[in-house]
C-alpha cells in the first residue's frame, strides 16, 4: 500500500496568489487627450453621416474636409424637417 502524500494532495488544489485590483488601480493616472479636427463637432476616428437621400450629406462631408485642410473654424446650421 502507497503512503498518502497530504501535502502533495493540498498543493494539487492549492490557488496561486492573485492580488486584489481595486478599482483605483483601473483608472488611468493620465486624461486621456481626445483631438477634435473640428471643435466638438468631428472626433477624431470613425464617424457616421446618414440621412435621406439628397439631403446634402456629401456637400457636408466636403465642406468639412476643407475646413480641416484650411485650418478654418466650422459653424454650421443644421435644420430639421419635424
Amino acid at each position: 500500500m502507497t503512503k498518502f502524500d497530504h501535502q502533495a494532495y493540498a498543493n494539487l488544489f492549492a490557488r496561486p496568489f492573485m492580488p486584489f485590483t481595486g478599482l483605483n488601480d483601473l483608472i488611468p493616472t493620465s486624461p486621456m487627450v481626445n483631438t477634435w479636427p473640428i471643435q466638438n463637432l468631428l472626433p477624431t476616428g470613425l464617424t457616421l453621416l446618414s440621412g435621406e437621400s439628397r439631403s446634402g450629406k456629401t456637400s457636408l462631408a466636403l465642406q468639412l474636409m476643407l475646413n480641416v485642410v484650411q485650418g478654418q473654424s466650422a459653424t454650421f446650421l443644421i435644420l430639421e424637417r419635424v
